[in-house]
């Protein structure tokens, strides 16, 4: 949505405040679908869940392309984040259930190295198909992309003891509310608080400071994604080093991030520097923080991972809307300011979580 708020802005005569609610639409849908539907099924296999959200997500995104009012396009994003609640944490726990902790940081990263992958081919496919065609082109491809993930969920095993060793309803939610998952929910919504407060208008503030077209920033997209790739692609690395360690010092380093960023505006080369290290850092934040709360949640996972995704997108709405507002009457340092201040947060909740990372052994039975 990043690079394409401005036009879709100037289509349906919003201001930017206005137009932030595209994205806060999905952040909020998705962050009460993932922990209702974690709830309500907890006994179902994670790939049909898998299955559905892709189909609702499918349907969404035809719906946004045809949208002729802004209110309509609103409730297709909307439509867009329940699917997203489905698909997003039932994959993540698809892994935790099926893949021992020595090797979990490599094959997480893999997942997330699928999304950095999408930001490097599809976000600037989609800038230059909407200024080739306009904006709505771009969610036709969406939903023409999401019918092919559909086809490969098909091809995901369904195990037995996934839906049989759950354990209670009050179980589970304890597990969240107390000990390590509780701080882990915490870091997860001050990190991406940070990130989605100023990377949802990123692309409005270096199209006006550069001068440069969508097209172009999407290729600076480019280089946040060739980062996150970078990092996620090597999540052996974090197996090694410990996934907290590698946590805390990530951490640091999306510190400096935030504070670097306005200074970046003045050269296209200095932009794409900053953007490329910041998906370094941000791979290894996302990548270490799913892969300990698949460890410290232990068989409450699904729900401990739909929660975790309510706070990603939680922090999607509330940074979206707080960051338009801010963007509009502060500008653009303001935002990051904000950002700096939520992941400083995060290191102090770091500092104490200390979880044991022990090995679990894992053998799936397959149907």
């Amino acid at each position: 949505m990043s690079p394409l708020l401005k036009e879709i802005g100037e289509s349906f005569g919003n201001d930017i405040g206005m137009t932030g609610w595209a994205v806060s639409a999905y952040g909020i849908a998705l962050a009460i679908t993932a922990p209702a539907i974690g709830l309500l099924c907890r006994k179902t296999a994670r790939v049909h869940l898998m299955l559905v959200g892709m189909l609702v997500f499918f349907i969404a995104s035809l719906w946004c392309g045809i949208s002729n009012s802004f209110s309509g396009l609103v409730l297709a994003r909307a439509l867009c984040g329940m699917g997203a609640g489905l698909y997003i944490p039932s994959c993540y726990a698809w892994i935790g259930d099926h893949v021992p902790y020595e090797i979990r940081a490599q094959v997480m990263g893999r997942i997330m190295a699928g999304w950095s992958m999408a930001l490097v081919l599809g976000v600037p496919f989609g800038t230059v198909l909407a200024e080739a065609f306009g904006w709505r082109s771009a969610f036709f491809a969406i939903s023409a992309i999401s019918l092919l993930a559909l086809l490969g969920i098909f091809l995901l095993p369904i195990f037995k003891n996934e839906i049989v060793s759950r354990p209670s309803l009050r179980d589970e939610v304890h597990s969240i509310l107390t000990g390590p998952s509780s701080k882990i929910l915490r870091i997860n919504f001050l990190n991406m608080l940070g990130f989605y407060s100023c990377y949802s208008f990123l692309g409005i503030a270096t199209r006006e400071s550069l001068q440069i077209g969508s097209a172009l920033f999407g290729m600076l997209v480019i280089c946040y994604g060739m980062g996150l790739m970078l990092s996620t692609m090597n999540g052996n690395r974090l197996d090694k080093l410990g996934k907290q360690k590698a946590l805390w010092g990530s951490n640091f380093g999306l510190m400096a991030i935030f504070l670097l960023l306005p200074m970046s505006f003045t050269h296209i080369a200095a932009m794409a520097l900053c953007m490329g290290a910041w998906g370094i850092f941000q791979g290894i934040a996302q990548t270490s923080t799913a892969t300990l709360m698949t460890l410290s949640a232990g068989k409450s996972r699904g729900f401990a991972l739909a929660c975790m995704s309510s706070t990603t997108y939680l922090a999607v709405a509330l940074g979206a809307g707080a960051g338009g507002w801010m963007m509009q009457y502060n500008g653009f340092s303001s935002i990051t300011l904000m950002s700096l201040g939520t992941v400083f947060s995060v290191h102090f909740l770091i500092k104490n979580l200390l979880i044991n990372e022990k090995i679990e052994i894992i053998t799936p039975t397959t149907k």
